[in-house]
């Protein structure tokens, strides 16, 4: 399922375009930062009414995140140390699909990358 919208869920989003070359940049290197540090888990991001809530441990039964271009993630959601929840292909959107990504996540990503800057 697609999100664009300003909650807590980040990358939620279905690229269509076969990928580009990896951009290895400031972005890129923060969401593997955020996502190596994650916890797994389950959360609800196709209630649209739900802005975050996060289950720590929890295995996914939704279904597998994949790509377009037919990379292929898990099926469950990661909790950033922000509070922000993402999904396994994070990284893979962030550096090979990054002119699909829409405006409102790249605001999510850029305030990510200022939370680590603090910390």
């Amino acid at each position: 399922m697609h999100r664009e919208d300003d909650s807590n869920f980040l990358l939620y989003m279905e690229p269509k375009n076969p990928k580009q070359d990896y951009i290895d940049d400031e972005l890129t290197e923060t969401i593997k930062k955020a996502f190596e540090k994650s916890k797994s888990g389950i959360a609800y991001y196709s209630n649209l009414k739900d802005n975050g809530e996060f289950t720590e441990g929890r295995g996914g039964w939704r279904g597998w995140h994949v790509c377009g271009c037919g990379e292929c993630g898990g099926n469950k959601e990661y909790l950033l140390e922000n509070g922000m929840i993402t999904n396994y292909l994070c990284v893979h959107y962030v550096a090979e699909h990054r002119d699909e990504i829409p405006k409102s996540e790249l605001l999510k990503l850029k305030k990510l990358v200022e939370y680590y800057k603090k910390v």
